[in-house]
């Protein structure tokens, strides 16, 4: 099987806030901003939630 590792970056710095890997492809990364996801208490999700508030969503996610 193989997998995406990508990251999300913070809007403003670009600096990396998460990183994940997916068997999905590029479907789940942006998965991480649908509200549905968010209701888990996680640090990701509230500074996810954080962004969402300022009109933000985390920066291009980067693929590796």
């Amino acid at each position: 099987m193989k997998y995406l590792v990508y990251t999300l970056r913070e809007p403003d710095t670009s600096t990396v806030r998460y990183i994940g890997k997916s068997c999905s492809g590029l479907i789940r990364p942006v998965q991480h901003i649908q509200p549905s996801r968010l209701k888990e208490i996680s640090r990701k999700n509230s500074w996810i939630k954080s962004l969402l508030k300022k009109g933000q969503t985390p920066n291009e996610i980067g693929y590796c």
